[in-house]
């Protein structure tokens, strides 16, 4: 049986996450490890969440980062730390407002050996400037999240997608990964080297590399709220580990918002490396259309030795 590993990383924000792994703990069907990244929180709130997860399908395995390491290496951490088939990374302010909801996620790969990545909130395409359009979810806005001027917040962000379509780049609020595809970006590719933006824009550009490895990547329509806004944004641990990783890379401090600063340097790393091969659009058959190139399924490997 297919199995699946929830990696969640946080610091502090009980509140929010706590509410996020309550929902988890509700809507989830199968038996599902729940890797909790503290992320160099101030308390250690591993009880707590036990006691949410008691008597759920819910098994939790917490990890106890002493300073905060930032989200890409969070993503390679909570690799490191499961051998199930899908892992989920998922920001621990999403809310999952649908039951069974893993069983769609679970169908979705195995319905697909060749789907690498799949995601809550997806963009059928990617304009020159490398900014996404044509974004489906099913993003509802019910408890938080909503925009104010629509009934579904889906709707506000671009079109209200309930089944599952063909996607090129995501959100990083929920990337959902075959164990596979992951090892290989990690084993294969230089994704996780210590230069890249710690923060930001991996969403974009590890969507990129899973295309160019020869995976399909599809947005499932499940029922969701996302809290956004930055909920590490403020957190003295994020800015400690920011002041270090902008120092020893060679960047001066220019912005008195370090969040900003990593922001921009993850933008100019992300145009620099795919800029000239944009824009990028799927088909409902996975066929990916870049710069006006045909690609035809092929990886991009494939491509460059043919």
């Amino acid at each position: 049986m297919t199995t699946v590993s929830i990696v969640i990383p946080f610091i502090d924000s009980w509140d929010i996450t706590s509410k996020s792994i309550e929902l988890l703990a509700r809507y989830t069907k199968n038996k599902t490890e729940l890797i909790l990244i503290d992320n160099g929180s101030a308390e250690n709130y591993q009880s707590q969440f036990q006691d949410i997860v008691n008597n759920s399908n819910l098994f939790l395995k917490y990890i106890k980062n002493a300073k905060n390491i930032c989200a890409l290496p969070a993503l390679k951490q909570g690799f490191e730390a499961t051998s199930a088939d899908i892992i989920c990374f998922m920001h621990n302010d999403v809310l999952i407002h649908e039951d069974a909801w893993d069983d769609r996620l679970i169908s979705a790969f195995d319905n697909d050996p060749q789907l690498g990545l799949a995601g809550l909130f997806g963009a059928k395409g990617v304009h020159p400037n490398g900014g996404r359009y044509h974004c489906t979810s099913h993003m509802l806005g019910k408890i938080w999240g909503a925009c104010g001027c629509h009934d579904i917040a889906a709707i506000h962000h671009g079109e209200l997608m309930t089944a599952i379509a063909p996607s090129v780049v995501f959100d990083s609020l929920a990337m959902f990964f075959s164990k596979q595809a992951l090892s290989d970006l990690i084993y294969k590719t230089d994704s996780f080297a210590e230069w890249r933006s710690p923060s930001h824009f991996y969403d974009r550009f590890l969507s990129i590399k899973v295309l160019d490895l020869g995976y399909h990547m599809a947005t499932i329509g499940i029922a969701f709220d996302h809290y956004g806004g930055g909920t590490s944004g403020s957190s003295p641990q994020y800015r400690e580990f920011l002041t270090e990783w902008l120092t020893e890379h060679g960047y001066t401090i220019t912005d008195e918002n370090l969040d900003i600063q990593i922001y921009k340097v993850a933008e100019s790393q992300w145009l620099e490396e795919f800029g000239s091969r944009l824009p990028v659009v799927v088909d409902d058959e996975y066929n990916l259309l870049w710069e006006n190139i045909q690609y035809n399924n092929l990886s991009y490997y494939e491509q460059l030795q043919s």
